[in-house]
């Protein structure tokens, strides 16, 4: 039996598939001839409006849902909680701040001691 490999080689450098003789021949004509053309001409689906405007109103539907679920999880918790003027964010960054400033002040005052005691 005739491994994969030795089908590959026998077929190196040639087209296995072949067209019959004469078959591209009046081949447009048969096709043609087959399809019932008095049926169809003058005919045609008739669309409503509805079925061209459903996915439209499809999207809208879902674009108002979306808006409805944000309104109700976001929504009510901005509207009805007052923000204070000064939030605990604030206060707590001008502490660490504060804090910062002493630090850096103890750490000059330090240098500059330092400083001072060498060139005495």
């Amino acid at each position: 039996m005739k491994t994969e490999k030795d089908l590959w080689e026998e077929l190196e450098g040639r087209n296995p598939f072949k067209v019959p003789a004469g078959y591209f021949e009046g081949l447009t004509e048969q096709i043609m001839s087959r399809i019932p053309i008095d049926s169809y001409e003058g005919k045609g689906k008739v669309i409503s409006l509805y079925d061209r405007m459903r996915p439209w109103l499809y999207m809208a539907a879902a674009f108002v849902g979306l808006l409805l679920i944000f309104k109700v999880f976001i929504g009510p918790a901005t509207i009805t909680k007052e923000v204070p003027k000064e939030s605990a964010f604030v206060v707590a960054s001008d502490d660490y701040v504060d804090y910062l400033e002493a630090l850096e002040n103890e750490y000059y005052s330090e240098l500059y001691a330092e400083a001072i005691d060498r060139s005495e």
